[in-house]
Formats: C-alpha cells, sequence, structure tokens
C-alpha cells in the first residue's frame, strides 16, 4: 500500500471515529435533557434524575474524545497512537460494559448484536489503519 493511501486510510478511520463520537455524544446530551436511554430509538426505558446525571457526564467525555481525534487527524502519521487508544480502551471498554449490560438483563442478545457488529468493525478500522499506516513517515 502506497504511503498516500496509508495516510489516507487513517484519515478515514479518524473520521469515523469522530462522526461516531459525536452521534454518541448528541444522544448523551439529548438522554441527558430527556431522560431517555435513546430518543432516537423507541423504547419504554425512562432513566430519571440519575441517569440524566450520568449521562451528563458520559456526554462531555464523548465530546472531548470526538475533539481529540479531530486534533489527531491534523497530524494523522504522528498521532496515529491515538487509534490504539480508541480501539482498547474506549470501543473496547463500551464492549465490555454492554456485554455486562446483557448479564444484569438491562439489553438483550438481540439488541446487543448489532452493537457488538459494529464495535468489532470500528476495532478493525482502528488497529487495521494503525497497522498499516505504522512505518510511514511524516
Amino acid at each position: 500500500m502506497s504511503e498516500k493511501n496509508q495516510i489516507l486510510l487513517l484519515r478515514i478511520a479518524y473520521w469515523v471515529g469522530i462522526i461516531m463520537d459525536a452521534l454518541v455524544g448528541l444522544n448523551m446530551i439529548l438522554a441527558t435533557m430527556l431522560g431517555n436511554i435513546s430518543p432516537f430509538l423507541p423504547t419504554p426505558f425512562i432513566g430519571g434524575t440519575s441517569y440524566q446525571f450520568a449521562m451528563g457526564f458520559c456526554a462531555s467525555f464523548m465530546i472531548a474524545w470526538t475533539v481529540l481525534l479531530i486534533w489527531a487527524d491534523r497530524k494523522p502519521v504522528a498521532r496515529k497512537d491515538i487509534l490504539i487508544i480508541t480501539a482498547g480502551p474506549v470501543v473496547g471498554g463500551f464492549t465490555i460494559i454492554e456485554i455486562f449490560g446483557l448479564f444484569l438483563q438491562t439489553v438483550t442478545l438481540i439488541e446487543l448484536i448489532p452493537m457488538l457488529m459494529m464495535r468489532g468493525a470500528l476495532i478493525v478500522l482502528f488497529i487495521g489503519s494503525y497497522y498499516w499506516a505504522r512505518n510511514v513517515e511524516e
């Protein structure tokens, strides 16, 4: 793969992360204001004030991670390690929490499968982009 394509792949990975994080952050902001688990999905769950408070904290981190990925995109090769952190503790952490939610019966397996597939694809994209660009010089 050419160096130009390696950098393009890094930038695609950053922008997929930016878009996903921004959407999740927006969802969390709306959940904070409305109290629903997801304003975008039909669900009977109403979280209450404790849930809204927690979503407010989570929203600030999601928006911060969106900004971090935008910052990484400005120097895609020099900051490619951000993709490993994004794949590991961030996306991997969400995956662990969702599986924990399955055991707590907060989420069903049918609801979880699409999320696991999406998170798996993100992890492959982030780690793959990092791997392909590991020898690129800026």
